[in-house]
């Protein structure tokens, strides 16, 4: 699949954002705002799921905010789609790949939901972790618009698991980890790739979203000495920038509970 310069470019910043913007509610207004330019649609939606309910304080963009109330009062028992999230896990598709032209447009929520608000095609990103349902994103077209693309899904397969691990850190630390629990990861990396005093305490600080001009400050180093010092952190743990960092430190501390 071709992606051309400005997605490649747009898409590193996509992800940097999902694991570096602190609230969670605007994290999801910013990844709907940023994936429609790469995947343009409208309407969107961006909900959680918390084991019950797999529609949870969902972000809504290009569709009135009482939609949601309605979904819960009268739509969510004809919902036809429900049933892809019976067993979570995280993937990316098309409403078109399981119904074909002429059969959802007779379907009771197809009647009531989407021609309502004029909305024909969807393209779906459900997010897993753990097989824990974590949420739902929803793009939407009309009808005299295209279809969802290969290369849309592909996009939309690329962001899942950032996306994942994002919204399973969110979870109370007896489910999920917690940053706390990062200082021991942190300090069992540092001892096994055997990294300096300082690589550690920069390592502690990017792990904490510290950018980078806040990390000269606070250890008194200039701009190249960090450069330095994260490039050999980087080589040392087999990594190449913060967002597999941030991978890495998810995967060693899940691998570490009890």
């Amino acid at each position: 699949m071709v992606l051309y310069d400005n997605d490649i470019i747009l898409l590193d910043d996509l992800i940097y954002k999902i694991y570096t913007i602190p609230d969670l509610d605007q994290m999801r207004h910013t990844f709907l705002d940023l994936i429609a330019m790469l995947i343009p649609c409208n309407p969107l939606t961006f909900a959680l799921s918390d084991g019950k309910k797999y529609m949870k304080d969902p972000i809504l963009i290009g569709i009135p905010k009482e939609c949601s109330a309605e979904y819960s009062d009268e739509l969510s028992d004809i919902d036809y789609i429900k049933w892809i999230f019976c067993s979570p896990q995280n993937r990316a598709c098309r409403m078109t790949d399981f119904y074909p032209e002429g059969v959802r447009e007779q379907l009771p929520y197809y009647q009531k939901a989407y021609k309502k608000y004029n909305i024909h095609y969807e393209a779906i990103l459900s997010l897993a972790y753990n097989n824990k349902l974590m949420g739902v994103v929803s793009l939407y077209r009309k009808k005299d618009e295209e279809n969802f693309s290969d290369r849309d899904i592909y996009i939309l397969n690329l962001l899942k698991n950032h996306l994942a691990y994002r919204l399973y850190s969110e979870l109370p630390a007896d489910e999920s980890f917690s940053r706390e629990k990062w200082v021991r990861t942190i300090d069992k990396l540092s001892s096994d790739f055997e990294l300096t005093n300082r690589e550690s305490e920069i390592l502690n600080l990017m792990a904490h979203d510290e950018q980078s001009q806040s990390i000269c400050g606070e250890l008194f180093i200039s701009m190249s000495t960090l450069r330095k010092h994260t490039m050999n952190i980087y080589r040392k743990l087999g990594i190449s920038n913060r967002v597999e960092l941030h991978k890495l430190l998810v995967a060693q501390t899940d691998t570490g509970k009890q």
